[in-house]
């Protein structure tokens, strides 16, 4: 049985995002992933905190919170109420569960007349940041959004090893931070923003080369400036050239970083070229991946996607050489060009019944895919989506001048009959067998 006052007492840093939490678990207790899970479902929930904060449960609001657990996660609700019960001794003290009269266990229908059980809902725990900060206005140049709030548009600071961004200025609420406000600051390795703050437009943390820790505030909604995407493309290049629009944290050593729960925007490169980063999770917010969001990120070896998501947009992921794994969330319907260029890792992808698109180049230079299953609901394939690239001299004959472009010859692809997924792997010439006998 896992001890929450020793995982805690363990690392009091383990409270601030379900990874952390369970690195620290994993560590205690090896093999122990259902009890893990369903207390790591349960601190996700907010019912812990709430509980902590009001110092007491009754009966009812017991019942209550199991239901939602249930509702929210999908678990069966003996393993809410064991959960459940260890997170009330471990908030209150110890003996308080055993005092409360547990509710009747009740069969619970999951699929909502279907024969597809629902999504479970996963919201990533948010970092705690600080509040009530002043700033003075001499390190800063500000633009007034109205009466009582600013936004820093530049700091005119000394670079340190670590820096606030303040929450007033001025007796005014810092409400937000312009393009490239930061950028360049080349000595600073953490940077706490306070709360308060709701948004954070391109370039404002970029090419800071030594920034390794970014504590973000609850109240964020928005990383990246949004932008008209008919105008973007077309300038992809220059952005990665000039590192005009830069993304928030493009460029910077950051290795882990706690994206709030109620973010709703994440901006086109975001984390491009970030080579440190090693995971992430992102909140159910997000529904969109933008361009290039991880784009060179050649640490990353895990993200859980939200089950929001829709889009995965180009190049997505590309160039993330240490990535082995991926899972769509049920709702994806698009995955756009060159999403998982090279990344030459990756071996289990696990796609979603839902997915309409994969558009050209998605897994091109994947060279560790052995296997694939295309969804019955695809619609439309792109082209050379599982190439290899095999480079040569400009002067060999069997090349474009350059390399030769063939499918990948070690994978098969898993689809069904009449699909698309059979259709395109026929053209291509890929091996195939019957995803329905899996």
């Amino acid at each position: 049985m896992i001890d929450l006052s020793k995982v805690i007492g363990y690392s009091k840093d383990c409270l601030q995002s379900r990874s952390l939490m369970r690195a620290v678990i994993l560590d205690l207790y090896p093999g122990q992933t259902r009890e893990m899970n369903v207390l790591l479902d349960v601190y996700e929930s907010g019912v812990p905190r709430e509980i902590r904060s009001a110092g007491t449960i009754t009966d009812s609001q017991y019942a209550a919170y199991v239901q939602r657990i249930v509702n929210d996660y999908g678990l069966q609700e003996k393993y809410v109420m064991e959960g459940l019960d260890a997170w009330i001794d471990q908030c209150i003290c110890v003996g308080t569960a055993a005092k409360i009269h547990k509710p009747e266990i009740l069969p619970i229908d999951r699929t909502n007349g279907n024969s597809q059980p629902q999504p479970i809902k996963h919201a990533p725990i948010g970092a705690q940041s600080v509040q009530n900060v002043a700033g003075s206005s001499f390190d800063f140049d500000l633009k007034t959004i109205d009466a009582n709030s600013v936004e820093i548009i530049k700091f005119k600071g000394f670079d340190e090893k670590e820096l606030t961004v303040p929450s007033t200025i001025d007796q005014k609420k810092v409400v937000g931070i312009g393009k490239d406000a930061y950028k360049a600051c080349k000595s600073v390795e953490k940077i706490i923003i306070a709360e308060g703050i709701i948004y954070i437009e391109n370039g404002a943390f970029a090419e800071c080369p030594i920034l390794k820790e970014v504590v973000l505030p609850s109240t964020l909604k928005i990383i990246g400036s949004k932008e008209d995407s008919s105008k973007t493309d077309r300038f992809s290049f220059l952005y990665l050239i000039t590192g005009e629009n830069a993304g928030v944290f493009a460029q910077t050593a950051i290795r882990h970083i706690i994206l709030p729960t109620g973010l709703i925007y994440l901006g086109r490169e975001t984390f491009s070229g970030c080579s440190s980063l090693e995971e992430i999770d992102l909140p159910n917010g997000i529904t969109e991946i933008k361009s290039r969001t991880f784009d060179g990120c050649s640490a990353l070896k895990k993200i859980l996607l939200p089950d929001g998501l829709k889009t995965i947009g180009d190049y997505a992921f590309s160039g993330c050489s240490k990535l082995q794994d991926i899972t769509l969330p049920v709702n994806v319907t698009k995955i756009l060009d060159h999403a998982f260029y090279s990344c030459e890792m990756l071996k289990d992808v696990q796609l979603n019944e839902g997915l309409l698109v994969i558009d050209n180049n998605v897994f091109e230079n994947c060279s560790a895919m052995t296997e694939i299953t295309l969804p019955s609901t695809l619609s439309s394939i792109g082209k050379e989506v599982f190439n290899l690239h095999e480079y040569h001299s400009p002067y060999d004959r069997r090349s474009n001048g350059w390399y030769t472009d063939n499918n990948n010859p070690k994978l098969t692809i898993y689809c069904y009959a009449g699909s698309k997924g059979l259709e395109y792997a026929r053209n291509e010439g890929i091996p195939i067998k019957d995803a329905s006998k899996r």
